[in-house]
């Protein structure tokens, strides 16, 4: 706000000053200079009275009269020689016998046709002193009274701004039912409206996401559930025949089942309804935990690599940092050739884990798609999944202010790059 306060002060004064160099430029070049032409006829007077005194006076009382007119028009008066005269008001000094403009100087001719005199501001007497004076502090004051009208207009433009920010970032961290106030005084033109029509509009509209989510996750479980018992009654009454259409039923019936908790997990995830429960982990420790636990379930070889030597810390929720290792550790074997590789390094920034294979690798064209909801790179022996797998690691890491990327790897597949804060 500091800033937007400071860019709009500075305009305004701009434009002041803006306008009047134009206020003076028309005055001056547009239209006659009213001033210039005042101020002449008015030192053309004095000069004319003191020509008709010229002859019955001395050269001396001449001079202490031309002094006395510069000490009472807080100007300066010299004689010069024509030389030193721009040429434009030579031509103007042939018409009349003195000339006023914006320039450095003025001039006049006086008591004979070839003496001419300069008029300068004199800067050293005491009233020219007082009226700069004066003007500075004129100045001061008008910059003042902008910065206090910008001021006040501003302080009632932030109130009002921060009680519709203060909104949205209710909004954003899941409190669907704020709104901004609509009182006339509180309003900024339709603003305030359209932010609550539009968490009107948003609100519905997760809360017909959120219900259709889990009427098909209760409409998917509760056959899930009948099919399961009565597979579970057919294996029992019919041990032997079929088992092996038994067992792929079966199959089907819990990667089906896995597909509804990943629905579930990434629609609570986008609500923002889950709340991690940090603890503070050993990282090391952790994940080779879950290596030995994984490596029973993985295809393929499963190789786990730490090569610091110190303990590092992190603040994580342990299901959902295993849940995103165990995502990203699935989807290498599902991809790799014979091995998958772990590695947890380190530095003075964050804790880093590399989760790699050594299959084909995933072609530029997806790198950016990949952590999308719903989104599956369709190969003939990769059918399976819903699409979600790599979604949900996506909102584990960003709940725990980290960062995820995805790279070639040097073994030949793909290269999945955690990177978690430290915990102090």
């Amino acid at each position: 706000m500091t800033r937007l306060f400071i860019s709009f002060y500075t305009g305004l004064l701009l434009t002041l000053y803006g306008f009047v160099v134009l206020a003076h430029l028309i005055n001056t070049y547009a239209i006659i200079d009213v001033d210039n032409v005042t101020d002449a006829r008015q030192f053309s007077a004095e000069i004319q009275l003191l020509e008709e005194l010229d002859p019955h006076i001395s050269p001396e009382r001449r001079q202490s009269l031309l002094n006395m007119i510069a000490e009472h028009n807080q100007i300066t008066i010299e004689l010069i020689g024509t030389a030193q005269i721009p040429d434009y008001v030579q031509t103007h000094l042939t018409q009349i016998n003195v000339w006023f403009d914006d320039e450095e100087f003025n001039y006049f001719k006086a008591f004979t046709e070839d003496k001419y005199y300069r008029i300068a501001r004199d800067y050293n007497h005491p009233l020219i002193q007082i009226e700069e004076t004066i003007e500075n502090y004129i100045i001061i004051a008008l910059m003042l009274c902008v910065a206090l009208c910008c001021f006040i207009w501003f302080f009632v433009l932030h109130r009002k701004l921060a009680l519709i920010e203060k909104t949205l970032i209710s909004i954003s961290e899941g409190n669907m039912a704020a709104r901004t106030p609509v009182k006339q005084h509180l309003q900024i033109g339709q603003l305030n409206t359209c932010v609550n029509v539009m968490a009107d509009k948003i609100e519905h509209l997760l809360t017909s996401h959120k219900r259709l989510t889990y009427s098909i996750a209760h409409e998917f479980r509760s056959p899930l559930f009948r099919m399961q018992l009565h597979l579970e009654l057919l294996s029992i009454n019919k041990k032997g025949v079929g088992s092996n259409h038994i067992k792929e039923l079966e199959d089907e019936l819990f990667s089906l089942e896995d597909m509804v908790d990943e629905l579930l997990s990434y629609a609570q995830m986008e609500r923002a309804e889950l709340r991690p429960e940090l603890k503070r982990l050993e990282l090391h420790e952790f994940i080779q935990t879950l290596c030995d636990k994984l490596t029973f379930e993985c295809v393929h070889t499963l190789h786990y690599i730490n090569n610091q030597s110190l303990r590092y810390f992190v603040l994580a929720d342990p299901s959902l940092l295993a849940r995103a290792l165990g995502n990203l550790i699935t989807n290498a074997d599902k991809y790799a050739k014979e091995h998958i590789y772990v590695l947890l390094t380190a530095n003075s920034e964050a804790l880093t884990i590399i989760i790699e294979d050594d299959g084909e690798g995933i072609d530029d064209n997806h790198k950016q798609e990949v952590f999308a909801p719903y989104y599956r790179i369709r190969e003939a022996n990769n059918q399976s999944g819903f699409g979600l797998g790599l979604a949900i690691v996506k909102e584990i890491v960003s709940l725990h202010q980290g960062t995820i990327a995805i790279q070639d790897s040097e073994h030949g597949g793909a290269k999945f790059t955690m990177a978690l804060p430290h915990s102090n």
